[in-house]
């Protein structure tokens, strides 16, 4: 992109859409433990905002498309979250236990650490964000 406002303004949008269900994820988790006396966290939530987290890694590639080094990073950790968050759709619709009233057992394994790599994938993609923001600030992109 030829003009360095819009790059930066488009990557911190990108980045902030990208870490907020993360963010959010862990806010509530903070505030629920706290009200609750006991550890809660809602591992789902950022699949539940998918479309947000989607929409935050176009707008940071859009960004990062002039620079080689950050895009790959972009669409590494988009990709991997693509993948695992259709793996948890397919697993879970495969195998029935997205209709299983009271799941258990290895599946519900494997489907939450699917979910959980998911999550993991998203918060890559914010670091990603977060690099790519870094190195813009300390030099400008013509």
């Amino acid at each position: 992109m030829k003009n360095p406002i819009i790059t930066k303004v488009l990557a911190i949008l990108g980045t902030v859409l990208a870490l907020f269900p993360i963010a959010f994820m862990l806010f509530t988790s903070v505030v629920g433990s706290i009200d609750e006396g006991r550890f809660l966290m809602d591992y789902m939530f950022p699949a539940e905002l998918g479309f947000v987290v989607a929409v935050g890694a176009v707008v940071l590639l859009w960004s990062a498309w002039t620079s080689p080094h950050d895009r790959m990073r972009v669409l590494i950790a988009g990709g991997a979250a693509i993948l695992f968050f259709l793996l948890v759709l397919v697993v879970a619709a495969a195998t029935g236990l997205d209709e299983d009233p009271d799941p258990s057992g290895f599946l519900l394994g494997l489907v939450t650490a699917l979910l959980v790599l998911y999550d993991l994938a998203t918060a890559a993609i914010g670091v990603a964000g977060v690099l790519y923001l870094r190195k813009l600030f300390r030099k400008s992109i013509t």
